[in-house]
């Protein structure tokens, strides 16, 4: 099987692309994927996706097209994709992930869309595995939900993470907002504690240098002043009745990009963490002492969850 690659500059689409794959329409048969690659920002309307789709689908109608760069798409603009039915129709399974979180516009058409929304949610990750890049708290918050038979297991779809993560996100398609998982959270009986754990936050922040991690300090403080926890990692083991035992807990790589795990104590009370990041999605550890040695990412602050109306 054939699979063709375009780079192209917005004014390429669409006449001098298909211009490009006129070449290719006696092997249609066999061209498995055309990828796209945009090197320029680009604005789709509704005229030209027509256009160009229109074509795609009369000879190349078993070809998948992938979308390079999404960050080059003008994010208002991905309704006209996905407003489009023979595009739907040939846009690759990642493609389509990745334009959806794009607006508010394109997540409720799909969310809508019967359809869309059966394929969002087979799409084929692992049961844990975040379906967006930055989805890891709607995931976590979700898992929660069904811990607590706030959401049933049918309910635990790709849909319904995109549903939460609609709801917490600073804008389309980036991370989570700390005052907007609080609303939602709120919103959904959950109560929430500031954990903090001194020794790992303190040796994390003296060596970072990023505003955000710094702002996220100084957030927790002053939103969980009356709800919050201060501990030492060596006393977590003994004296943990005043932590939650469903826990977000918030990582950070070397460039200061935060990820959230959801971790919980077990039944065998170890400690679990289910992390949406990575495919293998459980990891059980003996002990708090033992998760905070192994994740050396951990900022030391988190938050506790636990109903407005039962123990944790």
């Amino acid at each position: 099987m054939l699979n063709y690659k375009i780079s192209a500059v917005a004014n390429d689409f669409p006449y001098l692309i298909i211009a490009k794959l006129k070449d290719f329409e006696v092997y249609q048969d066999s061209l498995q994927t055309i990828s796209i690659t945009f090197t320029t920002k680009i604005y789709f309307d509704d005229e030209n996706v027509d256009y160009f789709f229109d074509y795609i689908s009369r000879y190349f109608p078993k070809t998948k097209i992938e979308l390079d760069h999404i960050q080059h798409i003008e994010k208002t603009s991905a309704i006209s994709l996905i407003q489009n039915e023979n595009c739907i129709n040939h846009l690759d399974d990642q493609t389509l992930i990745d334009l959806i979180p794009l607006s508010e516009k394109s997540v409720q058409f799909c969310l809508q869309n019967n359809l869309i929304a059966k394929r969002i949610n087979n799409v084929n990750k692992k049961p844990h595995e975040q379906t967006f890049s930055a989805s890891c708290t709607a995931v976590s918050i979700m898992q929660y939900l069904l811990d607590h038979h706030k959401i049933s297991q049918q309910e635990f779809t790709r849909c319904k993470e995109l549903e939460i993560y609609s709801k917490i996100w600073r804008s389309p398609g980036e991370k989570a907002d700390l005052r907007k998982i609080i609303e939602f959270c709120y919103k959904n009986d959950i109560k929430l504690i500031g954990i903090d754990i001194k020794d790992r936050s303190s040796k994390f922040l003296s060596a970072d240098k990023s505003l955000q991690m710094k702002y996220l300090y100084k957030f927790f403080k002053q939103v969980f002043v009356n709800n919050y926890v201060e501990i030492n990692s060596a006393d977590l083991d003994i004296n943990s009745v005043n932590i939650s035992s469903k826990t977000l807990l918030i990582f950070a790589n070397q460039t200061m990009d935060t990820h959230v795990v959801y971790a919980f104590k077990s039944k065998e009370n170890c400690i679990s963490v289910i992390d949406s990041a990575n495919e293998n999605g459980i990891t059980h550890y003996a002990s708090w002492k033992d998760l905070i040695t192994d994740k050396k990412e951990f900022t030391g602050v988190g938050l506790g969850l636990s109903s407005l109306n039962m123990t944790n």
